[in-house]
Formats: C-alpha cells, sequence, structure tokens
C-alpha cells in the first residue's frame, strides 16, 4: 500500500530532503561545481529507489554536515556569471563570454547535469504544470497546434525512455524491487504485479501500455525469451551491460505501437536475399544505396558484444525453418541526423525475417515486415569503396562484401517479435 502511494507523495510534497551518509559527513563546498559533483557521485545517485526522490519532488534539498542545500537556488546561481569571470575569458580569449557558453561541454556543466535531466523527466512525468520550470515561465503559446492526445503520447514515450536512460547506473538490493522502481516513478498501477513472478513482470507492465519509445531497442541489457517480445528488456536500472558506443545520441522517443505481434517501429534499413548472407553476424561488410543522390557505400557492422543475454543469439527449436532453408537477415538502424557522416558508429538492430513477411497482411502489423530481434549492433559507413583509404581498401579486397541493392533498402515499416 505504502509503495502505491510514494508516486503521489512525491509529487506533492514541495521540498524533498535527501539524506547521504557521505554527503552528511561532508561539509558544504564552497564552490558551487563542487557541490554537484560531489551529489553526482554520491552513494544516493546510485540507488534505484532513489531516482523518484530526484525526479518526482518538485524541490531537492540536499543535506551535508554542517547545513542543507538548495539545488534550485544552486543550480539557478550556476548559470549567472560574475564580472570576474567575464574578466578572466575575456584575458584568454580576447572577447566576451555569454552566460550560456558553460552549459555543455565543461565540467561546470557535466556535473550539474543529473539535475537538468531529471527536472526536465519530472516535467515529462507530471501532467499538471508548474507555473516555473528551471526558472523559465513554462506557460506559452505554440506556434503549432499539437493534438492534446497526440502530445500526451509524446510525452509519455519520452519519459519512458529518459527513465530508462536515468536508471543505466543505478541498482536495487532486490531484483523484484526493480519492476516496482519503474512503476512508482512513471506513476504506473502497481497491482498488476502482485502474484507475477519476477521474470515477468517487465512484460506486465509494458504490455499495458499501447504505444512506447522506439528507443528502447538500442538499450544494451538482457532480452526477453518469448517470441514477439525479444526486443525488450528484461529489467530496469543497472543490468551491468556496456551500453552501445554510438558517437550519436540514441534517444529516440518516437512512439511506436505495441501489438500482439511485437513492437511495430520505423527506420531506414535493408534486407539481406537468403542467397547472399554473411555467415558471422559479429562484424561483416556491406555495400548498400544509404542516400538517394549517391551510389552505394561501404558499411561495417558489428555486433554489440557486451554481454551474450544482449541478444538472442540461439532460436528455440520451435521457430526454427524447416531443414535446409535459411532465414533472411534484416537490419534498421537509427541516424538523429539526415546525413550520415563516414566513421561515426549508428546504433543498428539485426533482425531475422520471418517467412512471407513482404506478403504478410495482418491489420496488426499495419504494413510492417514481420521479423524477430536478433542483436544489438552498430553500422558506419566507410566510405566508397573507390576512395577507401589504403587500410581498409586491403581489408575490402579480402572480405566478402554483400551488396544490398536499391531495391532492398529504404525506409521500413518492421514489426520486431
Amino acid at each position: 500500500m505504502a509503495i502505491s502511494l510514494m508516486y503521489k507523495t512525491y509529487v506533492s510534497a514541495q521540498h524533498v530532503l535527501v539524506l547521504d551518509s557521505e554527503l552528511q559527513r561532508t561539509p558544504i563546498p564552497k564552490d558551487m561545481t563542487e557541490v554537484f559533483l560531489r551529489i553526482s557521485i554520491s552513494g544516493w545517485m546510485r540507488r534505484l529507489w532513489t531516482l523518484q526522490e530526484s525526479v518526482l519532488g518538485r524541490r531537492l534539498q540536499v543535506k551535508f554536515e554542517d547545513g542543507i542545500v538548495d539545488l534550485v537556488t544552486k543550480y539557478n546561481l550556476g548559470n549567472k556569471l560574475t564580472a570576474d569571470d567575464h574578466r578572466k575569458h575575456k584575458a584568454h580569449s580576447g572577447g566576451s563570454v555569454d552566460k550560456f557558453e558553460r552549459l555543455a561541454g565543461s565540467p561546470h556543466s557535466d556535473c550539474r547535469s543529473f539535475y537538468w535531466k531529471d527536472r526536465t523527466l519530472r516535467f515529462l512525468i507530471v501532467e499538471k504544470r508548474e507555473r516555473r520550470f528551471l526558472g523559465v515561465i513554462t506557460t506559452f503559446t505554440p506556434l503549432v497546434r499539437i493534438d492534446p492526445a497526440q502530445e500526451k503520447i509524446g510525452n509519455e514515450c519520452s519519459a519512458i525512455l529518459e527513465a530508462f536512460v536515468s536508471s543505466n547506473y543505478r541498482s536495487s538490493l532486490r531484483k523484484a524491487d526493480e519492476h516496482l522502481c519503474l512503476s512508482g516513478l512513471l506513476g504506473w498501477d502497481t497491482n498488476c504485479l502482485q502474484g507475477v513472478a519476477t521474470d515477468q513482470r517487465m512484460k506486465t507492465l509494458l504490455s499495458k501500455r499501447t504505444f512506447l519509445p522506439q528507443g528502447l531497442l538500442f538499450i544494451a541489457g538482457p532480452r526477453m525469451p518469448e517470441k514477439g517480445w525479444r526486443w525488450a528488456l528484461q529489467s530496469f536500472g543497472n543490468n551491468g551491460s556496456e551500453q552501445l558506443r554510438a558517437r550519436l545520441v540514441l534517444r529516440d522517443s518516437t512512439p511506436a505501437k505495441l501489438c500482439a505481434l511485437g513492437l511495430i517501429v520505423q527506420y531506414p534499413g535493408f534486407i539481406m536475399p537468403s542467397s547472399n548472407q554473411p555467415t558471422n553476424l559479429d562484424d561483416f561488410f556491406v555495400e548498400a544505396p544509404l542516400f538517394e543522390q549517391y551510389p552505394s557505400v561501404v558499411c561495417r557492422i558489428r555486433r554489440h558484444l557486451a554481454r551474450p543475454e544482449e541478444g538472442i543469439s540461439d532460436v528455440p527449436a520451435s521457430d526454427r525453418r524447416e531443414s535446409g532453408t535459411r532465414p533472411s537477415v534484416g537490419l534498421f538502424f537509427y541516424s538523429p541526423v539526415p546525413i550520415i557522416a563516414p566513421n561515426i558508429p549508428l546504433g543498428a538492430i539485426i533482425v531475422e525475417m520471418e517467412e512471407g513477411s513482404q506478403e504478410l497482411a495482418s491489420p496488426e502489423l499495419d504494413g510492417a515486415l514481420a521479423c524477430s530481434y536478433l542483436h544489438l549492433a552498430t553500422l558506419e559507413m566507410l566510405g566508397y569503396r573507390e576512395t577507401a583509404p589504403p587500410i581498409w581498401a586491403d581489408i575490402l579486397a579480402r572480405t566478402n562484401v554483400h551488396v544490398i541493392s536499391r531495391d532492398d533498402f529504404g525506409t521500413k515499416k518492421w514489426c520486431v517479435g
């Protein structure tokens, strides 16, 4: 009963007091950057249950040895540079400094990033908007009118994705608590978890949603073994997996429809003909028409090998094809920018195509290609074969490069099971 009230309690609280044993033995640092740095590396930031405190409370107060620090006040002060800051910057660079210049890419801003990320997540979760958000009045007239229903779906998908991302390095002593933390953070009903086995709890929670963010596919972690759910993470929080090393942010919160056959997403990708399948899905090369206005480019695809459980490497016997047949392999990827630059790894998903997926016309699929999740991977464009660097030219000369035709490549709907 108490757990089910945690969401309402934190959201309604005007102040939330953070008590961490290490911080309570530490005097309040005089430097604002050190204040946020000490909080960001504290044990409080590693516990899964305290994520609700950090996100849902209106105003965080952190207890140090000799007093209490109001994070709202400290954060707002950090955005204001003193006259001395301007003079120092001008002496080194010869120009003035804009007050927002230090908001990214510096220790000053990076140590405070957990605060504004958690405030953003609260903005997405809590339907009743506060008058102010990070010191900026949030009431405004949008230039484009947004359908309230679509906005609600978009906000919920963004909140789900950010919740999973925020939990990456937090853990709980009890495995069964992970799903209570997720539902408590997002304000979901926890009654549906009563009597449900731990390994079925995530499926129970996600199956209650009609839409989920596409970006869940690109978060590393053990997947569910059931057909139709192999794309889904089993746990919430730190699962011991190394996250995908893609250089571009993989936070795609685009709503994807959940159906009985899987999650319907839309991404650019291709299907490899059964006659031209790679023998090793851990590392292979393809030549594909990634751009309409350019000829085919050579790409390297590498499976994410953080842990064996990252993908379903062995398809259950009940799902295997008839002897002698070989399933087609497909791949789709996410690029947050329209133009793909060389040597930039992008998040990708390797899938196994369902037999006859091109002809399936189930209303549930909504025109999507039916496939099963195999592996998380990266796709890296190397360039044109003719202009490839000498080291790659030598490798390509000795490697089987799988050629993808323009008919096999394009932005498609994929029903990932």
